[in-house]
């Protein structure tokens, strides 16, 4: 079973039967056009320019997400505490009121960070925003959790109990709740909110049908202006996005044909196959991070697809985020000793502010 960050299953079973009729609707965009690209036959790239850096979390530590200024987020600290690192110094961000344990998902560009904190009081988490030196608590009932934030500090995240999952979007203490693919919503695990970018575009999965004896299938989602699209799959039955960047590049992954789970970019209703893996962040340019087998070791290694069709090996573990900057994040694994890491090369020292023809900004570390 895949299983996301924080260790939730990602694709649920269904047990029980439940409308939500708060989904109602809602327009929903098929994925009829979506059209099916294999992609390039990825060469092995070289790793050399990359130095791994231990953020000093400690052991089974996470690094989650990565802004422009290179603050990056994750949790650890031997407490399970999330944190903020930057240029070598790494802060505890705390946890709300008597709260154990928090967790950091992602951050913008002015540092403001999101997550969760879990609460004694309730026994339960809660999303919340790091701002200011503040901890934030936004304010839902029962769990939830956040996991995305843009330059407007829009929230995305999840209300994870009571049942059934439903994806939010927080805005000021407005709070606004998305529709799922199905119409009437179907089940426990319906769906989650993964990211969002500055044009308020948010991505995540999604139960597309009724419960059957082999449970519903899971579609990754696209939400923009209103209307959810679904993004279908590579030919199998279920898909999870997981990351969008400004231009609106979706990552994520999905069973093929022959039930294998493969990375993919989907942009402009065309998905395309980048092999086996899982796609879990993407940069401002479109180079894809994740976690692959490249060298068919049998164990999980952190990579980069790069657009220039090479596919970048960093070692056992996974990644995460990866900035303007070419600077990457995620988890080394040393013998099952998980812990929060960056890579970094050292030509992207430059202040990247050209825009290309394509409409992105150019990438200094290409």
């Amino acid at each position: 079973m895949v299983r996301p960050l924080g260790g939730r299953p990602a694709f649920l079973l269904l047990s029980t039967l439940l409308i939500l009729s708060a989904c109602e609707g809602y327009p929903v965009q098929p994925s009829h056009g979506t059209a099916i690209r294999a992609g390039p036959a990825f060469s092995l790239g070289s790793a050399s320019l990359y130095t791994a850096v231990d953020l000093g979390a400690g052991d089974f530590s996470q690094a989650t997400a990565i802004n422009l200024r290179s603050q990056i987020v994750g949790w650890g600290l031997n407490t399970h505490h999330a944190f903020l690192w930057q240029r070598g110094v790494i802060k505890d961000l705390g946890t709300l009121r008597s709260g154990y344990w928090s967790e950091a998902y992602g951050l913008n560009v002015e540092g403001h960070v999101v997550g969760q904190s879990f609460v004694s009081e309730d026994a339960n988490w809660h999303a919340v925003m790091w701002k200011n030196g503040s901890v934030i608590d936004l304010g839902f009932p029962g769990e939830t959790e956040a996991r995305g934030i843009n330059i407007k500090d829009q929230i995305v995240g999840t209300l994870l109990q009571p049942p059934p999952f439903v994806a939010f979007l927080w805005e000021r203490g407005r709070v606004t709740y998305l529709p799922c693919l199905s119409d009437p919503c179907w089940g426990i695990g319906v769906e989650r909110a993964a990211g969002i970018n500055a044009a308020g575009q948010i991505v995540g999965p999604s139960l597309v049908g009724p419960p059957n004896p082999n449970g519903a299938p899971v579609h990754a989602w696209l939400w923009q202006a209103g209307i959810i699209i679904d993004l279908g799959t590579l030919g199998g039955r279920n898909s999870y996005a997981s990351a969008i960047n400004q231009a609106g590049w979706v990552v994520g992954w999905s069973e093929t044909t022959l039930g294998d789970t493969h990375a993919f970019l989907w942009h402009d209703g065309v998905m395309t196959d980048l092999g086996p893996g899982f796609a879990l962040g993407i940069s401002p340019v479109g180079h894809v991070v994740g976690e692959a087998d490249p060298t068919a070791s049998g164990v999980g290694h952190a990579v980069v697809w790069k657009r220039d069709g090479t596919i970048v090996d960093l070692g056992p573990g996974k990644a995460y985020g990866m900035n303007l900057l070419g600077q990457v994040v995620g988890i080394a694994n040393a013998g099952g000793i998980f812990r929060a890491t960056l890579w970094s090369r050292g030509k992207c020292a430059g202040s990247p502010d050209n825009e290309s023809e394509a409409g992105f900004v150019q990438d200094p570390c290409s």
